[in-house]
């Protein structure tokens, strides 16, 4: 198990230092950057609460249906979804809260392609990886993560991370809890319980909206 945890850590580091590299590298004025978030912003505070949903690429028929669940239930209680724009678990996202009528958001990379479920005025490109994460966490109300690989490890490590500097302490949902205890019991080694109570653990969709709407009852 300490093998785990230090393969993890190291993998979070490698992929900060990744990104670090990357932001570097880009060549976009500061000034362009800045007003580019600037309008984002904008067009967010004039939507419902946005909740950013993650997971992985290629969920299983059931994570997927879940996801869809989670997507459809966030729109009918008032609430916008916001993902990484790409296939499964996000894709799922996206199309349930289409199916339901409610605002759906795409964060996407240069080359990428737009789920089908996102509609093509509600998107916005990002220069990387380290750019996309930052936006959706720094802009959400809230988190539901679904099971992924290390991708969504890393969201779910920065969302515990960064939401623990905001005020009210945005909620974090993992659904699936055989998947995600392990992670649980070894963020609890690393927090003290006292900073992890916005971090929550359920079996069903269901149970993740239902957290979110009474957190801001």
């Amino acid at each position: 198990m300490k093998l785990l945890h230090f393969r993890i850590h190291v993998l979070n580091l490698l992929f900060l230092l990744l990104c670090s590299i990357s932001a570097q590298s880009q060549e976009i004025p500061p000034s362009f950057e800045c007003d580019q978030i600037t309008s984002f912003k904008q067009f967010l505070s004039n939507k419902p609460p946005w909740i950013a949903i993650i997971g992985g690429c290629y969920p299983s028929e059931e994570n997927y249906s879940q996801a869809q669940i989670a997507g459809y239930l966030l729109a009918k209680n008032g609430y916008a979804i916001m993902t990484g724009s790409g296939p499964g678990i996000m894709e799922a996202a996206n199309r349930g809260a289409l199916i339901a009528g409610g605002i759906s958001l795409g964060i996407i990379l240069p080359n990428e392609k737009l789920n089908e479920y996102i509609p093509l005025t509600n998107y916005y490109e990002v220069s990387s990886i380290c750019h996309r994460l930052h936006i959706m966490i720094a802009c959400s109300s809230g988190c539901i993560a679904f099971p992924g690989g290390l991708g969504t490890l890393n969201e779910v490590c920065f969302a515990v991370d960064q939401f623990q500097y905001i005020p009210h302490h945005p909620p974090i949902i993992l659904v699936g809890e055989e998947f995600w205890k392990p992670l649980i019991q070894w963020l609890q080694n690393l927090y003290n319980y006292k900073f992890l109570k916005n971090l929550f653990l359920v079996d069903s969709s269901e149970e993740a909206v239902q957290i979110i709407t009474s957190y801001y009852e």
